[in-house]
């Protein structure tokens, strides 16, 4: 949108910079962002044949740019895929798939009907279009209004070549940003229609043609209220449905289910070691999943909070372990380690006459109970095996005093085994 706000100026060389700028964003940020690059030769060269061009140099700039990142782009994204031809992208199930896609933002029950009210809105708009733009002359009105629709139309297709799929109906909420852009297109069109009647044109029955237009932008208002929260409903299903995976980054979690994820993360040619780096990002600057409201860690963090007055109240009992591994590092003659990964994995041992009644586990840094862990593995009578997997950055930058902390018959016990840990 801030390049059709560049272009609804008068073209001078800055602010086709500035449409050229947010074009680029758009066109990287989604493939759905494309037709701003159709809206803007469309606004390029209808102000240049009104002549409200600043300059020559404006077009030639413009559209060698958009051949270039044109270039670039196909050549990135789509030379590798399959040839769609005129004949499928215009089949029936694909002209299905745009009506869909129009009647999005309405976020319908039935696919039936999603059909129907998309099909509908094409041919309304199609007809307030052409009636105001060839039969009232009000070409220049209309025109602003008449790009909202392209730009929704524009993408149904480029969506359509992405998704050339047989049980794709193109019914996804993230598409009702772009979709809605052409409801919000015919609602106007609308409203300049019925002005337009109202004014000028004398009808037998314009009463009754009124109640029509009227009953169109009322319904549009009122059936469009979904849109306004249909991406955070996507969010959050998506946030539900990826929570299990998310628990693998918090201060909490299975060690059975997290391992291969940790131990890829150690190996730098690993998608997953790029990721923790974001992680690590969020953690340091308090952002995202990692942001003090809401914080996905919120009640282990409480409860590490809750232990630590415990350990500061009350007796701690001291018993016998060894940390063996960091990073799978042997750590068991050492005092220090220092490590260069984006994630740290702190396993050992603890010995214990009453070991079958620990009942959890800490992770104590710089004397501050950090980690939570509670998955043990029995290895004999008097003898289990731990493991702490976390995020660098849930750690101070720098060197860092690591050992165990836990419970044992509801009293504090600390293991009599710490390591200097530096990253």
């Amino acid at each position: 949108m801030s390049a059709v706000y560049f272009l609804s100026k008068n073209h001078t060389i800055r602010n086709t910079i500035g449409v050229i700028i947010f074009s680029i964003i758009a066109t990287y940020s989604i493939p759905l962002g494309l037709p701003v690059w159709i809206i803007g030769s469309l606004t390029m060269f209808r102000s240049y044949i009104h002549k409200k061009i600043w300059t020559r140099k404006i077009p030639i700039i413009y559209f060698s740019i958009m051949t270039i990142i044109g270039i670039i782009y196909y050549t990135g994204n789509v030379s590798s895929q399959a040839f769609i031809s005129t004949e499928n992208l215009m089949s029936i199930d694909s002209l299905t798939v745009f009506a869909t896609f129009l009647a999005v933002p309405y976020k319908l029950k039935f696919p039936e009907l999603m059909i129907i009210v998309g099909t509908a809105s094409i041919c309304i708009s199609i007809f307030v279009a052409y009636h105001l733009g060839i039969n009232r002359k009000k070409i220049n009105e209309i025109f602003p209004w008449v790009l909202f629709l392209i730009i929704s139309g524009s993408a149904a297709i480029i969506m359509r070549i992405g998704r050339f799929d047989p049980y794709f109906e193109g019914n996804l909420p993230y598409y009702t940003p772009i979709a809605g852009l052409f409801q919000i297109g015919l609602c106007l069109l609308v409203a300049i229609l019925i002005l337009d009647i109202k004014k000028h044109v004398i009808l037998k029955r314009k009463q009754l043609l009124l109640f029509f237009l009227y009953s169109i932008i009322i319904l549009q208002i009122i059936f469009l209220v979904p849109s306004y929260y249909n991406g955070w409903w996507k969010a959050d299903y998506y946030y539900n449905e990826k929570i299990e995976h998310l628990k693998c980054v918090s201060l909490y979690h299975d060690w059975d289910n997290c391992h291969v994820l940790y131990e890829s993360s150690l190996d730098k040619s690993e998608a997953v070691y790029d990721d923790f780096r974001v992680l690590n990002y969020f953690i340091k600057n308090n952002s995202n999943l990692f942001s003090e409201r809401p914080n996905f860690n919120q009640d282990v963090i409480h409860e590490l909070e809750n232990f630590s007055i415990k350990l500061d109240n009350q007796q701690v009992q001291i018993i016998d372990g060894k940390i063996s591994y960091v990073n799978y590092i042997d750590v068991k003659e050492k005092n220090k380690v220092n490590v260069y990964d984006e994630s740290l994995i702190i396993s050992g041992l603890i010995d214990e006459v009453d070991v079958d009644q620990i009942e959890v586990l800490y992770l104590l840094v710089n004397d501050i109970p950090t980690a939570k862990f509670d998955n043990f593995y029995l290895i004999s009578n008097t003898q289990i095996e731990w493991t702490f997997a976390v995020l660098k950055n849930y750690l101070p930058p720098g060197c860092n005093t690591v050992t165990v902390v836990g419970l044992i018959n509801n009293n504090p016990f600390i293991l009599n085994n710490d390591i200097e840990v530096c990253t």
